[in-house]
C-alpha cells in the first residue's frame, strides 16, 4: 500500500454556508427578539470534518456538490485556504448552495435550520465518478446530510477497494436503513442519532454502553457516542471504553461557521 494511499482521507459530503446570530435567548414562536452579534462562514457537516482532518496533518479531498453562486465560490475558497484538495466539488446551476440559517444563545446552545440545496444533488452516480480517488486513499468518511443512496455507494465503493469507512448519521433521521451499517467500520453520533438508530433513551452513561454495544453488533467495529459535556463513550467488537473530559461554560457552539478563518 502506497504511502498515499495511507495517508489521504476522502470526506464525501456535505458543503453548507453558515448564517450565524447571536442572542442572549432564543425567541418563541412569533417573537423577534435582539441579537448582539452574526457571522457568516463555511460549514457542513462533511466540510467541517475535512477541515478538521487536515488541520491535523492529513491529506484531504472532499467530494462535494455546491451551487453556482457566491456562497459556493466561498466554500471552495475556504476549504482550499485550509489545504483541502477541492478539486472533487462540483457546481449545479440547479439549485443553491446549502445554507444552514443558526441562532446561537449565550449558552452556546444552537437551534438550526438546514435548506440543503445542491447537496441534494449528490447521487451514487456521484461516488461511481470519484471511485479511482476513494479506492486509492486510507478513509472515507460520510454524513446524513447528504443523499443516502450516495453514501451507500460510496460505502460500497470503500469496501470493494479496502478502505476504512466513517459514518457520522447527522442529523438524526429515524427513518434511515440501519443496514448502511453494515458497510460502516466506524459509526460517530450523539445521544439523539444513537437512538433514532438503536431504539434506547439515552439518560446514563450505561444506556450509551448499551446503545453502544447495539451500534457495534450492526455491523461496524467501532461505535462512538458524543454526550456533550459528560464525555464520550466508545465501544467495539472486543471490548468498551469510556473517556470523560470535561467542558468550560464559555464553550464554543458546534456550528463550522468560522473554521476557515
Amino acid at each position: 500500500m502506497s504511502s498515499e494511499k495511507e495517508n489521504r482521507i476522502v470526506v464525501f459530503g456535505s458543503i453548507v454556508q453558515d448564517l450565524v446570530s447571536y442572542t442572549d435567548r432564543f425567541p418563541s414562536p412569533g417573537e423577534s427578539v435582539r441579537g448582539n452579534d452574526f457571522k457568516s462562514g463555511s460549514g457542513g457537516k462533511g466540510a467541517n470534518q475535512a477541515v478538521a482532518a487536515a488541520r491535523l496533518g492529513a491529506k484531504v479531498s472532499m467530494i462535494g456538490m455546491v451551487g453556482d453562486d457566491v456562497f459556493g465560490e466561498l466554500n471552495i475558497k475556504g476549504l482550499k485556504e485550509n489545504g483541502v484538495d477541492t478539486s472533487g466539488i462540483g457546481k449545479t446551476n440547479k439549485t443553491h448552495t446549502a445554507t444552514a440559517t443558526i441562532t446561537v444563545n449565550k449558552e452556546a446552545e444552537n437551534s438550526i435550520v438546514v435548506t440543503l440545496g445542491a447537496n441534494l444533488e449528490m447521487s451514487a452516480e456521484t461516488a461511481d465518478s470519484f471511485e479511482s480517488l476513494i479506492a486509492n486513499s486510507k478513509m472515507v468518511m460520510c454524513q446524513g446530510e447528504i443523499d443516502e443512496k450516495a453514501n451507500r455507494r460510496a460505502f460500497e465503493i470503500a469496501r470493494k477497494h479496502g478502505v476504512t469507512t466513517f459514518f457520522n448519521p447527522a442529523p438524526g433521521d429515524p427513518n434511515m436503513d440501519k443496514s448502511i451499517l453494515e458497510l460502516v467500520d466506524i459509526v460517530c453520533t450523539n445521544e439523539n442519532e444513537a437512538e433514532f438508530i438503536t431504539g434506547i433513551k439515552i439518560k446514563t452513561t450505561i444506556n450509551a454502553l448499551d446503545a453502544g454495544s447495539k451500534m457495534a453488533s450492526m455491523g461496524p467495529e467501532h461505535a462512538i457516542i458524543t454526550l456533550g459535556a459528560k464525555g464520550i463513550v466508545i465501544v467495539n467488537k472486543k471490548r468498551m471504553l469510556r473517556k470523560r473530559h470535561e467542558y468550560s461554560s464559555n464553550q464554543s457552539e458546534s456550528s463550522g461557521h468560522n473554521r476557515s478563518r
